[in-house]
């Protein structure tokens, strides 16, 4: 009888693991569960770009015809403003975003082959026009893999992954009241296949997915300074964003077609097989295209995914352990 963990049981140093059950099951065989989607935040917004507020209330997207970066309220979607100005012609723009504690908003941005990452301030009513930070990183030419920005919401730091070589396969940075700095790039966690989705776990530690083709990916746990903590195989291929639910610290991922893999939302346990510790992965829901994914308040998840896209909102407490 094999029994579900929750992530929070996931060893980010040397935790004890909660044995799971002698047999691990294949991906592709995994569906055993559904969540229904339960709400619409949003139907007409071509979402390019997921972040959440620390307090889990407000969802940041960026408009991916405009280049705006829009909030909307997950409790009231009817609420929902710019609160960073669509780009001019001849300004780059955002093509991941982040939340930092405090108010601050974090934009990765493009133009032709130079990248950037600007900082912003929103006001209560009209958008920031204009940058606190413009930090630049340098030329890169080749395509980006699937960039995030995420940020510690009990510590002041953020982290950037899926930017294209030669920029560092994953950018930290120390957070101080209104601005950020960069870290040195020769941290350990730059080696290895380009890295994509990322989150952070309710331990602090950075999650981050390397993609492996249409193979399964590979995930790693690692602290502040780069150390790999944990690292072992994902079960699930095309991972294109993760993100934990708040309530229960699961680990969900949104997944891209793949060799016997349907696209959908994944739900990652932790299990024991042979006396090691492995990802089981179980699929959940059926997405099509999926963009991106956020753990909100208490047990709801946001996820934009879709042709057109949609901003839904799924409760996770809906389901209970296997």
């Amino acid at each position: 009888m094999r029994r579900s963990l929750l992530i929070t049981a996931w060893p980010l140093a040397a935790a004890v693991i909660a044995l799971a059950g002698p047999g691990k099951v294949p991906a592709a065989d995994s569906a055993t569960a559904t969540l229904a989607v339960t709400g619409t935040l949003a139907a007409d917004l071509p979402v390019a770009g997921l972040a959440i507020s620390a307090n889990g209330q407000t969802v940041y997207a960026i408009d991916g015809t405009r280049g705006a970066i829009v909030a909307i309220d997950v409790d009231h979607p009817e609420r929902r403003r710019d609160v960073v100005a669509a780009p001019g012609d001849d300004e780059p723009r955002p093509v991941a975003v982040g939340a930092v504690p405090g108010g601050l908003v974090v934009a990765v941005c493009r133009s032709g082959g130079s990248w950037e990452v600007r900082t912003y301030r929103p006001g209560p009513a009209a958008p920031a026009t204009g940058p606190l930070q413009r930090l630049p990183l340098g030329a890169a030419a080749g395509d980006p893999g699937r960039v995030a920005v995420v940020a510690s919401t009990a510590r002041s730091w953020l982290a950037i992954t899926g930017l294209p070589p030669p920029l560092p396969r994953v950018l930290r940075a120390v957070v101080a009241g209104l601005s950020i700095r960069f870290l040195p790039d020769d941290a350990p966690g730059q080696a290895g296949p380009p890295a994509g989705a990322a989150t952070v776990s309710p331990d602090d530690a950075l999650v981050v997915f390397a993609a492996n083709g249409n193979g399964p990916a590979a995930v790693s746990f690692q602290d502040s300074a780069g150390r790999t903590l944990l690292e072992l195989d994902a079960g699930v291929a095309q991972v294109r964003a993760a993100a934990f639910s708040r309530r229960d610290g699961r680990l969900w991922v949104l997944a891209g077609p793949a060799s016997g893999q349907a696209a959908g939302l994944w739900r990652l346990d932790a299990v024991m097989q042979d006396g090691r510790q492995e990802a089981q992965p179980v699929r959940v829901a059926a997405f099509t295209d999926p963009v991106a994914i956020v753990g909100a308040s208490d047990a709801t998840l946001v996820v934009a995914a879709g042709n057109p896209v949609r901003l839904v909102t799924i409760d996770v407490g809906q389901q209970e352990d296997p």
